[in-house]
C-alpha cells in the first residue's frame, strides 16, 4: 500500500495534468451527440509535462523536508527515524515501520529501560541514539536482537547504574559508543571485549574510581578516550597497554595524584592528553618520553610545584601549566619545544622569568655587549631564535617583580603576551625589541606607576595594542 505522502504527491501530479491538458474546445454535449474535442499540441502537452515535473519537484522536496509519519508517533526521512522529544516512555516496535531504517533517534525522551525485547527486529540499523532518557536499567540481553551491522551507540545523559559483562557482546562491529553523564561506578573488565572495532568510547561524567587492568586490552582500534569527570585516583601501567592506535586520551576532572611511570608507554600515536583538574603533585621525569608524539599537553589545575624539562616533547604545540604551584622553572626547562605555539604558565607562583628557560647552554654565543633598538639580530645575540612559531605567552597572575632585558629574545616571534597581574614595577623598554609581531601585551593590575622615554616611543612607534592599569600617576615621557 502507497504511503499517504506518495498518494497525495500523485492525485497532485493527476490534477497538474487534467489542468494543462485541457482542450483548446469545449465539448459539446446533448441528449444526442457529442462533439469530439480538438487535440493539444504537440507544444501544449510538453508545456504541460514540464510544469507538472517542476510541480511534482517542488511538492516532493517540501514533503522530504517535513519527514513522512512512520512508527506511531515518528517521523521518517528515507531510512532514518526520527522519534526524538516526544516525552515516550517506549521504544517503538521495528514492524511499525514501512521502511528498512539504517538509523533510530529517541533522543530526549521518557524511555526508562531497554529491555530484553525491546529492540527485536531492528536488525538493519546502523546508528541508535538514547540520548537523555530516563534509562536506568539496560538487560543484558537489551542488544540480542540487534544486527552485527549497528556501529554507533548512544546511551549518554541517562541514569545507568551498571552494564553486564555481556551487553556489548552482540554488537560486536560498534565504532562508537557514548555512555557519558550516566551513574557508573564500576566497569568489569570484560565489558568492551568483544568490541575489536571500537575507535570512540567515552566514559566522562561517571562515578568510575578506577579502571581494572584489561578493560580495554581487546579495544586496539581505539583513537578516542574520555574518563573526564570521574573519581578515577590511580592509573596503573598496564591500563592503556593494548592502545597504540590511540590519539586522544582525556583523564581530566579526576583525583589522580600520581602519574605512574610508563603508564603511557605503549600509546605511541598519541596527540592529545589532558590530566587537568586533578591532584597531580609532580610530573614524572619519563612523561616525554612516553607520549613524544603528543601535540597537546594540559596539566593545568593540578598542585605541581616543581617541573622536569619537556625536551622529549619536542613535537608538542600547545602546553598549559597553568593554576598550579609553580614557584621556580629550572634552566631549559622548556628547550627543544621549538613546535610550541601556545604556552601558558599562568596562576602559578613564579617570581623569576627569563630567557634561560627555552635556551641550553650550547646554544649561547659570547654577548658582545650589544643592544640596538630596531635589528633583532642584534638583541640580546647571546640568546637566538629557534621558537619561530611560539604565537601566544601567558604569564598573568604569578608573582614576577621584574622582567629580564632579554626574556623574549629567544621567542620572538610571539604576538600575544600577557604578564597582567604581577607585581611589576619597571618596564625596561629592551624587553619590547625582540618583538617585532606582538599585536597585545598586557601588563593590567600591576604596580607600573612611570614609563620611561625609551619604553614609551616603543609603545607608541609599533602600534602595540597594550592593556595597562596605573596604580598611580602615569607619566610617559617623550
Amino acid at each position: 500500500m502507497l504511503p499517504t505522502s506518495k498518494i497525495y504527491l500523485l492525485s497532485n501530479v493527476l490534477l497538474c495534468l487534467l489542468v494543462h491538458l485541457r482542450p483548446t474546445e469545449l465539448i459539446k454535449m446533448s441528449n444526442k451527440s457529442v462533439t469530439p474535442c480538438k487535440p493539444a499540441s504537440v507544444s501544449t502537452v510538453c508545456t504541460a509535462v514540464l510544469l507538472c515535473v517542476v510541480t511534482f519537484t517542488l511538492l516532493h522536496h517540501q514533503t522530504a523536508g517535513e519527514g513522512i509519519e512512520c512508527g506511531v508517533v515518528c517521523r521518517c526521512y528515507d531510512n532514518i527515524a526520527n522519534c526524538s522529544h516526544l516525552r515516550v516512555g517506549f521504544v517503538t516496535k521495528w514492524d511499525e515501520f514501512n521502511v528498512s531504517l539504517i538509523e533510530l533517534d529517541f533522543t530526549g525522551n521518557r524511555i526508562d529501560n531497554l529491555d530484553e525485547s525491546g529492540l527485536i527486529g531492528y536488525v538493519s540499523v546502523r546508528r541508535m541514539t538514547f540520548r537523555n532518557n530516563e534509562i536506568k536499567k539496560v538487560h543484558p540481553r537489551a542488544f540480542l536482537g540487534l544486527s552485527a551491522s549497528l556501529l554507533y551507540l548512544d546511551l549518554s545523559s541517562n541514569t545507568i547504574h551498571t552494564i553486564d559483562s555481556i551487553t556489548f557482546s552482540f554488537t560486536p562491529k560498534l565504532e562508537v559508543l557514548l555512555i557519558s553523564n550516566n551513574s557508573i561506578a564500576f566497569l568489569e573488565n570484560t565489558v568492551f571485549s568483544d568490541l575489536t572495532e571500537l575507535r570512540q568510547l567515552d566514559l566522562s561524567f561517571n562515578y568510575l574510581s578506577q579502571v581494572a587492568d584489561g578493560t580495554f586490552e581487546k579495544n586496539s582500534q581505539l583513537e578516542f578516550l574520555s574518563l573526564r569527570h570521574n573519581n578515577i585516583d590511580s592509573i596503573s601501567k598496564i591500563t592503556f597497554r593494548a592502545l597504540q592506535n590511540l590519539k586522544h586520551l582525556d583523564l581530566s576532572h579526576n583525583k589522580i595524584s600520581v602519574i605512574v611511570q610508563d603508564a603511557f608507554l605503549a600509546l605511541q600515536q598519541l596527540e592529545w592528553l589532558s590530566l587537568a583538574h586533578n591532584n597531580i603533585k609532580e610530573v614524572s621525569t619519563n612523561l616525554c618520553e612516553s607520549v613524544e608524539r603528543v601535540l597537546h599537553l594540559d596539566l593545568s589545575a593540578n598542585v605541581i610545584d616543581s617541573i622536569k624539562p619537556f625536551s622529549q616533547c619536542n613535537q608538542l604545540q600547545t602546553l598549559s601549566i597553568a593554576h598550579n604551584h609553580v614557584s621556580e622553572l629550572p634552566q631549559q626547562a622548556l628547550f627543544g619545544l621549538f613546535n610550541l605555539t601556545h604556552l601558558d604558565l599562568s596562576h602559578n607562583r613564579l617570581t623569576h622569568f627569563g630567557p634561560e628557560v627555552f635556551v641550553a647552554p650550547e646554544m649561547s654565543v659570547s654577548d658582545n655587549g650589544s643592544t640596538a633598538l630596531h635589528h633583532n639580530n642584534s638583541v640580546c645575540p647571546q640568546y637566538r631564535s629557534p621558537y619561530r612559531h611560539l604565537k601566544l605567552l601567558k604569564l598573568d597572575n604569578n608573582q614576577i617583580s621584574s622582567l629580564d632585558r632579554c626574556v623574549f629574545a629567544p621567542v620572538s616571534s610571539l604576538q600575544v603576551v600577557d604578564v597582567a597581574a604581577n607585581s611589576l614595577s619597571v618596564l625596561d623598554y629592551r624587553i619590547f625589541l625582540p618583538l617585532e609581531n606582538v599585536s597585545s601585551f598586557d601588563v593590567n593590575y600591576n604596580r607600573l606607576s612611570t614609563v620611561d622615554r625609551e619604553t614609551a616611543q616603543w609603545l607608541l612607534d609599533s602600534g602595540t595594542g597594550i592593556a595597562v592599569n596605573w596604580t598611580g600617576k602615569c607619566c610617559l615621557c617623550v
